[in-house]
């Protein structure tokens, strides 16, 4: 929702200046990890039958104290942001379809919840994939289109 309705907002307070956060935030958050860290924690998963990040952490510190740690800050800081995620798509569905707030967000809430049921971890990586995708692409087309609505880049 950050990507659909906050940066937009933002951007469309502070001006095209607000990209300067959205398009390097993709790629330190989203490019380089996959590429320099994603790899190698793919293999050494495979290697030691790790699922999650709290596997990989617990193994390589050897602290089951680490793992339950992790554990909790990922309820505090993930149910918040799923929270948020679906608040968002009610929105999304209120302003395309004109249906109550609330509609949106069960649909939404109950769609994930098949989705990941259905699909599993794989299902909810490949869909991640490919809004990373979307997120460069989409990135990518408006800074160019932002620089020549904004008449180009000028050199001093």
């Amino acid at each position: 929702m950050s990507t659909f309705m906050g940066v937009p907002g933002t951007i469309y307070k502070v001006g095209y200046a607000g990209m300067s956060v959205s398009v390097p935030g993709i790629a330190f958050s989203m490019v380089i990890p996959a590429l320099l860290v994603g790899r190698r924690l793919i293999r050494l998963g495979h290697r030691y039958r790790m699922l999650t990040m709290a596997d990989y952490i617990s193994d390589r510190y050897e602290s089951t104290l680490m793992r339950a740690l992790l554990a909790i800050i990922m309820i505090l800081f993930l149910v918040p942001m799923m929270g948020a995620q679906t608040i968002g798509a009610g929105i999304i569905f209120k302003t395309y379809t004109g249906a109550p707030e609330w509609v949106g967000i069960v649909v939404m809430g109950i769609t994930v919840i098949l989705y990941c049921m259905a699909g599993g971890i794989r299902s909810i990586m490949i869909t991640d994939v490919i809004q990373g995708i979307l997120m460069v692409a989409t990135a990518v087309v408006t800074f160019f289109v932002s620089l020549q609505l904004g008449g180009g880049l000028k050199l001093l």
